[in-house]
């Protein structure tokens, strides 16, 4: 799993889609360090407090300001359920992400994540990260569907490396050409992306917690 950047320019959306850019939105340290994932899976469940199988109970937009500037800004305050804790401990969470919408209002943060109320997910959460609480971005949620995992952009999860998620093609997409892997001394190999049906929940879970 390579490192992912999710950047921080934004767009709010208005009714009429008339569309107005507002001021890049201030990001910490901690919080570029928690948007840029691992390189391995060891590292991303290091990062992380809270690693679990979630339910998203609620999922409310806001508007409010963000930086000492008071740049206008929409928030989306998230309550999940915890079905199954996978690394740390808790029933349930409390989380703020930067982004949402409130009435015809939408602010879109690149590689945001979007969660909506009844949605099921494995999220990488560090809830000491203010505004951006999974690690990783959109890296650190795993959307679950009738009991199987993907990666945020739907692609089936289909096997858990210790150097991180190994992703098939998403339904209906074309076959993915062959990619070059290292093997030993040799520079490369080709060899065909994975393909199978996603992983179960208890799959994913099990190989999660026999991870180094």
């Amino acid at each position: 799993m390579g490192p992912r950047r999710v950047l921080s320019s934004l767009l709010v959306v208005l009714a009429g889609c008339e569309t107005r850019p507002l001021a890049p939105a201030p990001v910490s340290a901690n919080q570029q360090s928690a948007l840029t994932a691992p390189a391995t899976l060891g590292g991303l469940i290091d990062k992380s407090p809270l690693v679990a199988h979630v339910k998203v109970v609620s999922a409310t937009g806001r508007a409010g300001t963000i930086g000492t500037q008071a740049t206008e800004a929409l928030f989306t305050d998230l309550t999940l359920q915890v079905l199954g804790p996978i690394h740390g401990n808790a029933d349930s969470l409390a989380l703020t992400t930067l982004g949402g919408r409130v009435g015809a209002r939408e602010m879109q943060l690149s590689g945001q994540v979007v969660l909506e109320a009844g949605a099921e997910a494995i999220v990488f959460v560090d809830p000491s990260i203010a505004l951006h609480p999974f690690v990783g971005g959109q890296g650190g949620v795993l959307p679950v569907s009738d009991g199987r995992v993907f990666s945020f952009d739907g692609r089936p999860l289909v096997e858990v490396r210790p150097g991180g998620f190994v992703f098939g093609r998403a339904p209906g997409a074309p076959p993915l050409p062959p990619a070059l892997e290292p093997r030993g001394t040799a520079t490369a190999i080709r060899v065909l992306p994975a393909e199978g049906a996603a992983l179960t929940v208890a799959e994913v879970i099990a190989a999660l917690k026999a991870q180094p």
